[in-house]
């Protein structure tokens, strides 16, 4: 197949075209990759921050577990007192 020069001319104009649109498409790719990145770090901190509340939720839940225990215990033993009296 031979092949005048103006024909790999069209040829060449041909691809470079083709490559522009595909540079073209890369990038919008790259802007959305990125986008992903930023949307998945600010989840990340989010995930951190909501991770640390819900340990200190955690650690005052379990702070007021003991003592509504401590207040349970309290509360049994003064209907043991008002039922019999103090020992």
């Amino acid at each position: 197949m031979n092949l005048t020069g103006k024909e790999w001319n069209r040829i060449g104009k041909e691809w470079n075209r083709i490559g522009k649109v595909w540079n073209r498409i890369g990038k919008e790719w790259n802007r959305i990759g990125k986008e992903w990145n930023r949307i998945g770090k600010e989840w990340n901190k989010d995930e951190v921050e909501t991770n640390l509340i819900g340990k200190e939720w955690n650690r005052t839940g379990k702070e007021w577990n003991r003592i509504g225990k401590e207040w349970h215990r309290i509360g049994k033993e003064w209907n043991r007192i008002e039922k019999n009296g103090i020992e």
